[in-house]
């Protein structure tokens, strides 16, 4: 088996997981935020990812006084991006950063509900990708 050249493994990471979320547009942002996003759409896929930070976002949003509902369609566009902006600009991105980990949590607790294969794993999954 031959090694990938480190240049194609990075190449392959950002279109599949950096790009995927915008996150120089997040990171442009929040540093914290980017990384959380980054970190779990490598986890659990880009969608999923996207996803999390867009239900986070609208429960956060005051009743839709700080910014609007976002769809919750896993795709980080410009409305999401606008969202994060408004949001950071009166709300501590801490503690969207610990909504982010909460739901990813939750997911995988629901996942070894689901599949009782996977609770061997739930452990080490909230030990190490559940972090603040």
């Amino acid at each position: 088996m031959r090694d990938m050249p480190r240049g194609v493994a990075f190449d392959i990471y950002v279109a599949r997981y950096w790009d995927a979320v915008r996150a120089d547009d997040l990171l442009a942002l929040s540093e914290a935020v980017a990384s959380e996003v980054v970190d779990t759409g490598v986890n659990m896929g880009t969608g999923r990812a996207s996803k999390i930070l867009q239900r986070a976002l609208n429960v956060l949003n005051v009743g839709g006084s700080l910014y609007p509902d976002l769809v919750v369609d896993g795709a980080i566009g410009p409305m999401t991006i606008q969202a994060l902006r408004e949001y950071l600009a009166e709300r501590n991105e801490l503690v969207l950063c610990r909504a982010l980990n909460c739901l990813q949590g939750a997911y995988y607790i629901e996942l070894a509900e689901r599949r009782e294969k996977d609770e061997k794993f739930v452990y080490g999954w909230l030990k190490n990708r559940v972090v603040l």
